[in-house]
This record gives structure tokens, C-alpha cells and sequence, in this order.
């Protein structure tokens, strides 16, 4: 394709707009059903936005600071209900439709771009990422991947000037995607790595420039989530929360990103061992690329080389602390930003190649063979949207909008007899966002046994509420009620099919 042309020119990138349409309108549909989809991380991001709305700042619904998250994407939420005058919930899909466009458009320019390929494989891309299990699973829920993938986008699209043309003004559109992505996400840091190592790495800059340049970025890329950071210590007297250490080793990591690469492209389910080789080898690939495109420096100046080098920096990013921290273990979610950079990552050569297969008969193997490979990808692709559509239809998008979640006894009684509870009475769960969402009751979810502190605090605390979920929500993280009621008097005040009202007050009182 042509290298010369802008990014964004419409009349180049019709394709692109209209894969950017169907993909925001596949998102609206599915959210249309029965509401955007909310895990226990959208109702924190909710319930902020709502309280920014409101004017009391960035608290968390229970009123306490927003620590445990960046700042960035919450204050988006609250930014554009803010504007929009409509609760969060009632705007979702459409901020999401319009995200997800926004992505799709901005890899489909980038490709326009891409030396060596035709419009077939621009073509081929467009068409699976509105329909791939990846971007639905994401952008149907309330999740800050949604906006991080979109500085994903920007960043590259920036970077790649500086790359072309190494001056301090270049760096400002990196540095200040790279600092909103941040302050969206912790895993932002993998945006400012990618840049540093494509910086560092940079043939034509002397040194004694390149330091500088490399300063610049730094501080101009991290300055917004140090400041979140420093704001949160001083709210709370720590930078992102007590957290635990890990408990899955390397390995044991590496195995899960194999298993979201087998449900990225509809692959059956393999053991463990194969999992790890399949991560393993897609890693080396995109090295041995990287690598080759590093000593051939008309190739680093590229898109193609930003991807790869994205997405090797952000899956060792995600490997390397999940293997130090704990947190949700690694899925489709936490990988998602470096799914599109694969994917283009280990298929833009295919073009190239065939083109140089001299032989008539060869180039119609090679082209059947290719061909073959992305219709079975696009059937597989098709069918699991459709099957999605089918149960997101039926039941809802998994989370606190599903059907099953809606019709339980435990949120008709929240939803129609809030006043049950007493308002000037403090509520605990081990599933505090659940009460929010249902009741808009504020909450506060009970202390992990490890965290010996808050649960002294709690079992010296008043009287209070504990509304115990049972469905789906044995965390042994959490402190039990067997071990909450050694240090407290805690009675049944109602028994629902799938939660249980306590009243808890202290053994000494």
C-alpha cells in the first residue's frame, strides 16, 4: 500500500468506516438486550463516575477514595455522564459502540499503511474484528480496556512519527497518549516501555540526544498516574492498595496466555503442556521478527515492527507481574489489548510471501492454502458471535445484568425492600458492589483475613449488616461467617435462595 498518503483520509479508508459501523452496532445490539454488562470492577468505575456527576469527586460507591484503580477511566465515565446529563448505565453501549469503532477505524488506517499489503489482507483483518470473541467479550462490558485500547491506538499512530522523524515536538503526542493510557490502566507502563525500547533502539539519533529524548518520554509518559499515585498515598496511606503476592509461578502463567490464544482464534481446548508450547512459540516468532526488523532499520520505522514490539513488551509486562502480584488470573480480558497487535503481528507477512512464490502453481497452493485457513477462522468466528448473540439474548451478558442475577430472590428483595435495611446502619458483604448495584445502598465488603488491621477494625466495630451472598460467591480470600462469629454475635434476620441477612454485632457488647 501506499506509504506517502495521511492516515485518516476518508476516501482511502471507506472500508475501514464501515467495518468501524458494523462493529459499534454489533456491541449496541448485544447491550441492548438487557444492559451493558457490569462485573464487580464496573460497578467501582459506575459508581464513581456517578459520584463525579454529583460533584463529590472520585469516590468509590461506598464513599471512600478510588484507590485501588487508576483514576482515568472512571473520570472519563463521569466526564461524558457529566456532559450528557444520564446516568452512566444509560450511556454505556453507546460509549462503548462509539470505542470500539474508534478502534477498529484506527487499525484499519494503520493498515492502509502497512508496506507490501494489498487490500485483500486489509480487507481480511476488517472483517474478523468486529465479529472475534475478543473484542465482544470486551467491549460489552464496563471495563477500562475498552478506553486503553484506544490509546493502544493512538500511540502507535503517534510513535511512529517520532520514529520517522526523532525530534522533542514529535514526542509530545507519544508521551501524552502514553500518560492517559497510564493513568487508565496500570499495564499502561507496557506503553511506556514499548516507547522507550523503541527509542533507545533508534539508529539514527546520537546518544547524547537519545538520553534526552528518552528523559522526555519518561517523565511526560508516567507524570499523570505519579500523581495519582501520589494523591492515593496521601488519601489512604498507600500507592494502589494492600495487594497479596501471586500465587501462579511463570509457568503456570504462560499456560493461560496459550489457553486465551486458543480462545482467541476458536481453537479446541488442549492440556497444559501444549498450551505453554503454543504461548512459548507464538512469543519466539514475534522476537524473531522483532529482531530481523531491528537490523533491517527501513523496517523499524514501521507499523508492522510498533505492533510487535507492543505486544511482545505488554504480554511480558502481564506475565512477569501476575507473576509477582495477584490479581485476576490472566484471560481474554487482561490480553485483549495485545490481540489485534498479534494477530496482525504473525499474518502481516503473508502478503509478501506469497507475492514472491515465482511458480503458477505454487502461488495458487500457497494462495488456496491461506484462503482456506481464514475462512475456517471466519466460520469459527461467526459461529461463536452467533452463539454469543444467542445467549446474550436469552440470558444476558455475564455479570450483574444477567438474567438469572436480575430474578433472584436476594435483588427483588434489595430492589423493593431497601428499607428493610436501616439507613444509618452500616452495611458489609462479601460482595459489596452486588448491594450498590441493586439497591444503590452503600456498602462495604469485608475484610480478607490477611489483612489482620481492617479485620480487628471490623470486629471492634458497631453493630451492622452482613448481606451474605451464596450464589456463585465461595472466595476463601474472604473471612467466613464461622470465622467472623468467633469475635462477633451474629444472627439471621432473612434466608433467601441465594443470600443470607446477618446481624452482627460485637461478642463484648
Amino acid at each position: 500500500m501506499r506509504e506517502g498518503l495521511r492516515v485518516f483520509t476518508f476516501k482511502h479508508n471507506l472500508d475501514s468506516f464501515l467495518a468501524a459501523i458494523i462493529g459499534a452496532a454489533f456491541i449496541f445490539i448485544l447491550t441492548h438486550y438487557h444492559g451493558i454488562g457490569m462485573s464487580p470492577d464496573s460497578v467501582s468505575y459506575a459508581g464513581v463516575a456517578r459520584n463525579i456527576r454529583l460533584g463529590n469527586g472520585i469516590l468509590e460507591f461506598n464513599g471512600n477514595p478510588l484507590i485501588i484503580f487508576p483514576a482515568g477511566y472512571p473520570v472519563f465515565l463521569g466526564a461524558v455522564s457529566l456532559f450528557f446529563s444520564h446516568d452512566i448505565l444509560a450511556i454505556a453501549p453507546y460509549i462503548n459502540g462509539f470505542l470500539v469503532g474508534l478502534v477498529i477505524f484506527i487499525n484499519g488506517c494503520l493498515l492502509q499503511h502497512f508496506s507490501g499489503v494489498n487490500k485483500w489482507y486489509k480487507w481480511a483483518i476488517l472483517s474478523l474484528l468486529p465479529i472475534s470473541f475478543c473484542i465482544l467479550d470486551v467491549f460489552t462490558m464496563l471495563w477500562s480496556e475498552t478506553l486503553f485500547l484506544v490509546f493502544v491506538c493512538f500511540f502507535i499512530l503517534t510513535i511512529r512519527k517520532y520514529l520517522v522523524m526523532p525530534t522533542i515536538k514529535a514526542l509530545f503526542l507519544p508521551a501524552l497518549f502514553t500518560a492517559l493510557a497510564c493513568d487508565t490502566r496500570i499495564a499502561g507502563i507496557s506503553i511506556m516501555g514499548t516507547g522507550l525500547l523503541l527509542i533507545f533502539l533508534h539508529k539514527k539519533v546520537k546518544w547524547s540526544v537519545k538520553l534526552l529524548h528518552l528523559v522526555i518520554f519518561c517523565t511526560g509518559g508516567i507524570v499523570l498516574l505519579l500523581l495519582n499515585l501520589i494523591r492515593n498515598d496521601h488519601e489512604n496511606g498507600t500507592m494502589t492498595g494492600v495487594r497479596q503476592k501471586s500465587i501462579t509461578p511463570i509457568w503456570q502463567n504462560v499456560q493461560y496466555v496459550g489457553e486465551t490464544l486458543l480462545q482467541w482464534f476458536r481453537l479446541p481446548d488442549a492440556n497444559h503442556t501444549i498450551s505453554i508450547i503454543l504461548a512459548t512459540v507464538a512469543l519466539l516468532c514475534l522476537g524473531i521478527s522483532f529482531l530481523y526488523r531491528y537490523f533491517k532499520w527501513e523496517k523499524m520505522a514501521s507499523y508492522e515492527t510498533i505492533y510487535i514490539t507492543f505486544c511482545l513488551v505488554y504480554v511480558f509486562f502481564i506475565l512477569i507481574t501476575s507473576s509477582i502480584s495477584r490479581y485476576e488470573r490472566i484471560n481474554n480480558r487482561l490480553l485483549s489489548p495485545a490481540f489485534i497487535p498479534l494477530l496482525i503481528g504473525i499474518t502481516f507477512y503473508i502478503p509478501s510471501f506469497i507475492s514472491k512464490v515465482k511458480n503458477g502453481i505454487g502461488k495458487m497452493i500457497a494462495i488456496g492454502l491461506v484462503l482456506l485457513i481464514f475462512l475456517t477462522l471466519q466460520y469459527q468466528q461467526l459461529m461463536a458471535a452467533i452463539a454469543f448473540n444467542a445467549q446474550t439474548k436469552d440470558s444476558g451478558i455475564p455479570g450483574y445484568t444477567e438474567v438469572d442475577w436480575q430474578h433472584s430472590d436476594i435483588v427483588q428483595f434489595l430492589q423493593k425492600k431497601s428499607t428493610f435495611l436501616k439507613p444509618d446502619v452500616e452495611i458489609y458483604s462479601n460482595a459489596c458492589d452486588a448491594v450498590y448495584f441493586y439497591s444503590g445502598l452503600s456498602a462495604f465488603r469485608i475484610p480478607e483475613p490477611v489483612h489482620k488491621i481492617d479485620l480487628k477494625e471490623y470486629n471492634e466495630s458497631d453493630a451492622n449488616y452482613i448481606v451474605w451472598f451464596t450464589n456463585d460467591f465461595y472466595n476463601p480470600d474472604i473471612t467466613s461467617i464461622k470465622q467472623l462469629s468467633k469475635y462477633r454475635q451474629i444472627d439471621t434476620l432473612a434466608k433467601f435462595n441465594d443470600a443470607i441477612i446477618f446481624w452482627s454485632v460485637p461478642r463484648s457488647k
